[in-house]
């Protein structure tokens, strides 16, 4: 159902980067607006970066590990399903889980 499980199941690596590098920067840069509009001074540089990564890092977690309504199957179940191995690789490489199974 999500574009990353279309992108994984069409062996598109390409766009699988660019879909989870996109979900971390928007997280990113939705977690540097919420520090700036919380803080009336200057923020900490290194620990505003620091909670913006780790904010940026929990998205793209929960992104890369969504499961489909129907089956419950995430992006790493199709890459399975569909024999994508470097889909499998890059899905292993930013966070997914292992131990998530499906409705069947």
């Amino acid at each position: 159902d999500s574009p990353l499980s279309f992108a994984v199941v069409f062996g598109n690596i390409a766009i699988m980067s660019m879909l989870v590098d996109a979900e971390r920067k928007r997280h990113f840069e939705k977690e540097q607006a919420a520090i700036n509009a919380k803080r009336g001074d200057k923020p900490d540089d290194k620990e505003q970066a620091r909670l913006c990564r780790l904010a940026a890092r929990k998205a793209m977690v929960k992104f890369v590990n969504a499961q489909d309504e129907a089956f419950g199957n995430t992006a790493l179940h199709m890459a399975v399903l569909h024999k994508r191995k470097a889909a499998l690789d890059l899905l292993v490489e930013n966070q997914a889980d292992l131990t998530i199974t499906n409705h069947q």
